[in-house]
């Protein structure tokens, strides 16, 4: 009476329509339950139904309602028994429930993944109808209890999906894993698989829900990334060992020509046309050697395989063993009488915590450049501190460089000269390969010039702020004459024309010499024969390399000196060296006075 608004209403013995015209509620409602009451007569059965209420506030309530009809004996209507409760909130949740999963199967489907719930207690599993999507054949699954789920199972994973999903029963906890399986055509597919387990206290019973998805197409392109990555370090693997043979082949046969040009320099009974000559040869070998590192070196820098060893040194003392080389430098190209060398270095100690040998790489380019592009005049080597900064210039009275070519200087290849009737030579490396360098320590190289009068480079790098811990060497000197006749060194070594050139290098010193081809002999000398003083260890040599006789010599001869030589000569061949215990390094080709220097640190 409530409901449609009845209280007060003497309302015994009249009827719905009557009501309704008693009541100053809307009629549709007692109509839309009157409909029910006379279905209920009519078929005279029990009625049970949901009745959609309109509130005169405009919203609507939703009626679960029973009517039993009764009747006389005589078959007409006695009564009607009503009994209704208010259902609109469940039935609006189980509605509201209806859209999200609606929403949840629109996401599976866009997604590619399909549901399952497995009862745990009738070991059945049930799944989403979008199951086809991911499997390919819904129908192959869906009767399918869990135990018969693992013959779909790739076998190679079978073992560790049942492992996993023991686990999950065992801790009540996740999962999440991928696995491969056969799908409805019998391909492989790759599925992920993630969920948990959960007790429904409705149902009471325990259930193992989860989702599986599709990952074939995932997988398959991290496999196509992990190969393509393996197949670039397999390159730059190649690249560095085909670098490290033609540095190898290259400096071989250079080293017998810069070698012997070196002793035949310094025989002084040579005529003067056939010193020309064998100067000649000295320099152009070395000019080809330049061009061979400056080639390596850019290779390197292009695949990241340049590797930078700081540690602390005085720069103007390198700077000043630069300085003493120009006056050679002039004289290669004639220009001894024709430019001023100005050294502005400071005399003073500046220190830094760079690579000295890349540093010294980089000023001896700018150095050797402005002497090649300057005709007459001058050529300056200076530096200046900018407060952390220190700013080392190159400075020349040379031809300059046009505005518009300053920047494309830089470029590897890239010339400010490039017409084929140039006057200067040059492959177009140094300042690309400067540059670069410049900027692997932490610098900066830049370029100030008038084209005709002359240019200015740059080269600013920080400077080291804490005290210096390393002696600084001393000025190198010429190596005095030295007499190792009660000495015998080793020397392992399968090019013959490299032995020819120790051999006469070593001459003069008095020393007992002896020479095996490869690394096996070099062992066997040393461990079955005569232990020497000192070893020079080649380390590319047939049967065995250097790098493991030394090692197998070291092991029982610890203080055994060995100097590692080597026409590989990459960058970081002197730290492995040192590393596989090698006592120092040097490279092809070999210049006499560093031979003899590092030899007498061991031997006199």
């Amino acid at each position: 009476m409530k409901l449609f608004k009845l209280e007060g209403i003497d309302y015994y013995g009249k009827r719905s329509d009557e009501l309704a015209k008693e009541s100053g509620f809307q009629s549709e409602a007692l109509l839309t339950c009157m409909k029910s009451d006379i279905e209920a007569w009519n078929f005279k059965e029990i009625s049970r139904k949901d009745e959609i209420i309109s509130l005169p506030s405009g919203e609507e309530i939703i009626l679960d309602t029973l009517k039993i009809p009764s009747y006389n004996t005589d078959g007409s209507r006695k009564y009607l028994i009503v009994l209704g409760r208010d259902v609109t909130i469940r039935k609006k949740a189980l509605e509201h429930l209806k859209q999200i999963e609606k929403r949840y199967a629109l996401t599976q489907r866009a997604g590619g993944i399909a549901s399952w719930e497995w009862d745990m207690e009738k070991h059945t599993l049930s799944w989403a109808e979008n199951l086809e999507q991911v499997l390919g054949d819904a129908d192959l699954f869906k009767d399918v209890q869990f135990s018969g789920l693992v013959e779909y199972v790739h076998p190679d994973d079978r073992f560790a999906f049942l492992l996993k999903m023991l686990r999950v029963i065992r801790d009540s906890g996740d999962y999440d894993f991928d696995i491969r399986i056969y799908d409805a055509n019998h391909s492989v597919k790759w599925v992920k698989l993630t969920g948990h387990m959960y007790f429904d206290e409705l149902k009471g019973k325990w259930l193992l829900l989860g989702i599986v998805y599709d990952i074939t197409e995932r997988k398959n392109q991290v496999r196509d990334i992990i190969q393509a990555k393996m197949k670039a370090e397999e390159s730059d693997r190649l690249k560095s060992t085909f670098l490290a043979t033609m540095s190898h082949e290259l400096r071989t046969p250079l080293n017998a020509v810069i070698g012997f040009s070196d002793l035949i320099i310094e025989n002084t009974n040579l005529d003067s046309d056939t010193k020309e000559f064998v100067r000649l040869i000295h320099n152009n070998g070395q000019h080809l050697l330049n061009l061979i590192e400056d080639i390596f070196d850019l290779s390197l820098i292009e695949s990241n395989q340049v590797k930078i060893y700081n540690a602390q040194f005085d720069l103007v003392h390198v700077l000043q063993e630069l300085a003493e080389i120009i006056p050679v430098e002039l004289s290669k190209f004639n220009k001894t009488d024709k430019i001023e060398f100005k050294n502005e270095l400071p005399d003073k100690q500046i220190v830094l915590n760079s690579d000295a040998s890349r540093i010294t790489q980089i000023i001896s380019n700018l150095l050797k450049n402005a002497i090649k592009f300057t005709l007459d005049g001058f050529v300056k080597l200076g530096l200046r501190e900018l407060g952390d900064d220190i700013v080392i210039y190159v400075e020349d009275s040379g031809i300059g460089i046009s505005e518009e070519k300053q920047e494309i200087i830089f470029e590897i290849f890239r010339q400010g000269e490039e017409s084929l009737t140039r006057q200067f030579g040059g492959a177009g490396l140094g300042l690309s390969l400067s540059h670069n360098l410049a900027e692997l320590l932490g610098g900066k190289l830049w370029v100030e010039s008038v084209e005709g009068k002359g240019s200015v480079f740059y080269f600013k790098i920080a400077r080291y702020k804490n005290g210096f811990k390393k002696t600084v060497n001393q000025k190198e000197t010429k190596v005095q004459a030295v007499d190792w006749s009660d000495k015998y060194v080793l020397i392992a070594e399968d090019e013959s024309s490299n032995y020819e050139l120790l051999m006469y290098i070593l001459r003069p010193t008095r020393i007992r010499i002896k020479r095996v081809t490869n690394g096996n002999d070099a062992i066997t000398e040393v461990l079955n024969k005569e232990c020497p003083d000192l070893i020079l260890m080649d380390i590319k040599m047939p049967e065995l390399n250097g790098f493991e006789a030394t090692k197998s010599i070291k092991e029982v001869y610890p203080d055994l000196p060995i100097i590692a030589q080597t026409a590989f000569a990459i960058s970081g061949d002197r730290e492995e060296a040192l590393s596989m215990g090698c006592d120092e390094y040097i490279s092809k080709p070999i210049k006499k006075n560093d031979l003899l220097e590092l030899m007498k640190k061991y031997l006199s």
